[in-house]
């Protein structure tokens, strides 16, 4: 599955707090896509929780969707899970 990255943080509470701006200020860009937190442990860094949105069946979407965030001002990062 493909997924758009918009974020890594430290605490899954401002992973939460970050979804919660998103959805505010981007509702009408993500529609009925899925908004969650995969947390990643970078061994010496620690875990950071990753928020997802996706996933996405297809690339143009997932490239198309990136495109138009960073137009926003917001981050985001095309990742493909295993």
């Amino acid at each position: 599955s493909i997924f758009l990255q918009l974020g890594s943080y430290k605490t899954e509470k401002k992973a939460k707090n970050f979804i919660r701006s998103f959805k505010e200020k981007n509702s009408q860009l993500i529609n009925n896509l899925g908004l969650n937190i995969t947390a990643a442990n970078l061994s010496e860094r620690g875990t950071y929780y990753r928020v997802r949105l996706g996933p996405f069946s297809d690339n143009k979407d997932v490239f198309t969707l990136c495109i138009e965030l960073k137009l926003e001002n917001n981050e985001c990062l095309i990742v493909k899970d295993k």
